[in-house]
């Protein structure tokens, strides 16, 4: 039985409250352990119980407090291990987000955005969670005893994400990889619609699913250790590569190698 995960969910909508949870019912590894509409409850829960996971609605105003001043709460505390915070919101401020970055939280979802659904809640928050309990991979880990130049380009893909701490265990490991590799060959501008129907997603899921991994990245590690790996510019208001960004840069090194 696969390993079921604790998650709190401060929320006030509580049509939506409903929904995830029923669509959590439907998953074997994650467990709704609490909801409340009230960011003193949550804090209370996240002292006493240590969830591996919180859904946090920034705005409860048929509730109780913020999401902003849980986020401050929760940075008082000593835990074993950190939540991830998985931020659930109606705001599209990129100040607000920039703010609640800085209080520690790991995904941002906007409420309005295109194919959003309690479901995508779910995957983001699974392949955020399996990414976490991945063994981070040895930036030197190449093929043993297996010369550079007769590497596949998969090969030499999966070792430059290994570089910045891509999990192989993150659903936008793969599609990251297929897309360098796609991008090296033949730069186009819907890599994520040809990898789409190659799996039989759809276009936005699979950027998202390649964006989250990258955000991942980047919040699990420090500027210095990233940047011996990757050197192109990073817009310092988003703090992380956009997908575009990425994919171009791991592309141009993948053309550079060949």
């Amino acid at each position: 039985m696969p390993e079921r995960f604790k998650v709190l969910l401060i929320e006030d909508d509580p049509d939506l409250c409903r929904e995830l949870s029923d669509c959590f019912a439907g998953t074997e590894e994650l467990h709704l352990a609490k909801v409340t509409d009230s960011s003193e409850d949550g804090f209370l829960f996240i002292r006493d119980e240590t969830p591996d996971a919180v859904i946090l609605d920034l705005e409860l105003h048929q509730g109780s407090g913020t999401g902003i001043r849980f986020l401050k709460e929760v940075q008082t505390l000593s835990l074993p291990q950190k939540p991830l915070i998985l931020i659930n919101t109606h705001n599209s401020s990129q100040t607000i987000y920039g703010i609640v970055r800085n209080l520690g939280a790991d995904y941002i979802l906007y409420k309005h955005q295109t194919d959003y659904s309690p479901r995508f809640v779910a995957e983001v928050l699974l392949d955020m969670l399996h990414g976490r309990k991945a063994p981070p991979p040895d930036p030197q880990d190449d093929p043993p005893g297996q010369p550079d130049e007769t590497r596949t380009p998969t090969q030499r893909i999966q070792t430059m994400l290994n570089s910045v701490r891509i999990s192989p265990r993150m659903i936008g490991y793969g599609y990251l990889t297929e897309a360098i590799e796609i991008f090296a060959d033949h730069p186009i501008q819907n890599v994520s619609a040809v990898i789409g129907e190659r799996h039989r997603k759809t276009r936005s899921s699979v950027e998202r699913a390649m964006q989250t991994a990258i955000d991942k990245a980047w919040s699990i590690q420090s500027i210095d250790a990233l940047s011996q790996y990757y050197t192109a510019y990073v817009d310092p208001r988003r703090g992380n590569p956009t997908v575009t960004e990425f994919i171009s840069y791991f592309a141009m090194k993948l053309r550079e190698k060949e």
